[in-house]
């Protein structure tokens, strides 16, 4: 599941930094086999456009709740809670900012690669397995024989 939260998260980071916002929690849908759809959501300690602190965020989120009953047919990952990226921000005296900071940093300097060369130019290692997710443009035909 690791994989499948980092893919949905690279997207949500992205469009966090194109429309300068940031994401004070993270909510999930999960959908299991026999379509009963469950979700939780939760708070994040700093205001984040990272994917990475979403996706690390998200499955805690998703570790602490489900629990396997049914095998599951899809997920859904939110950034909830959006702030404007220039808002100030209340730190906790044992949260470590730097470090929050730094990987901000690291992740528009890839953003800026994406742009440059395409979206799989930079990539985690784990996301090169299979991960049977739908293509990004699925081509939906209408009953009518129209194409949208």
């Amino acid at each position: 599941m690791w994989p499948v939260f980092l893919e949905l998260t690279q997207d949500i980071g992205h469009k966090l930094r194109v429309h300068g916002l940031s994401a004070e929690g993270v909510a999930i849908h999960i959908r299991d086999n026999t379509l009963c759809t469950r979700q939780w959501q939760t708070k994040i300690d700093l205001p984040t456009q990272s994917s990475m602190v979403l996706a690390k965020r998200a499955f805690q989120l998703f570790e602490a709740r489900y629990g396997w009953y049914n095998p599951i047919r899809s997920v859904t990952i939110q950034a909830i809670n959006l702030i404007p990226q220039d808002t100030p921000r209340q730190i906790g005296l044992f949260m470590n900012v730097e470090k929050q900071e730094k990987l901000e940093r690291l992740e528009k300097c890839i953003e800026t690669i994406r742009r440059r060369f395409g979206k799989d130019s930079i990539r985690n290692g784990v996301l090169y397995q299979d991960l049977q997710l739908p293509p990004e443009k699925v081509e939906i035909t209408m009953p009518t024989g129209m194409v949208g």
